[in-house]
């Protein structure tokens, strides 16, 4: 299933670009290469809007494209309880809330050390080439 994601050519939500999970999972993982070799945090990615790139993080769940994609197909009925979101996602499925303690993404999310934020982003780009 594909489900819009509002693009740069949107203008009152004209056009969407079709976003499968497919799409969803390359564009996670390009946000996450690029996190990996910057220590940035997710605001200071290349992709959205604010920063010169297509892609409107207001728009985006959690600024993830597979939240946004989980909730978007309908497999989540609550766009603010990741309790209804993470269990239809690849990643949790694989390797389980991203969010619990010891994964990868939890801690880069609340690492202030841009070196350590490149290590942890790259094991979650790591986790990420598996899906």
């Amino acid at each position: 299933m594909t489900v819009g994601v509002m693009s740069e050519k949107d203008r009152g939500g004209i056009k969407l670009e079709r976003l499968g999970l497919k799409r969803a999972i390359k564009l996670t993982k390009e946000m996450w290469t690029e996190l990996a070799k910057t220590g940035d945090i997710k605001g200071g990615w290349s992709g959205w809007k604010m920063n010169g790139g297509r892609y409107d993080s207001d728009s985006i769940l959690f600024t993830c494209f597979l939240c946004e994609h989980n909730f978007r197909s309908k497999r989540s009925h609550n766009r603010h309880r990741s309790e209804d979101v993470c269990p239809f996602c690849p990643f949790y499925i694989q390797y389980g809330r991203c969010t619990d303690l010891g994964q990868p993404y939890k801690d880069w999310h609340e690492c202030n050390s841009i070196v350590r934020r490149k290590v942890y982003a790259k094991q979650c780009l790591e986790q990420l080439q598996e899906l």
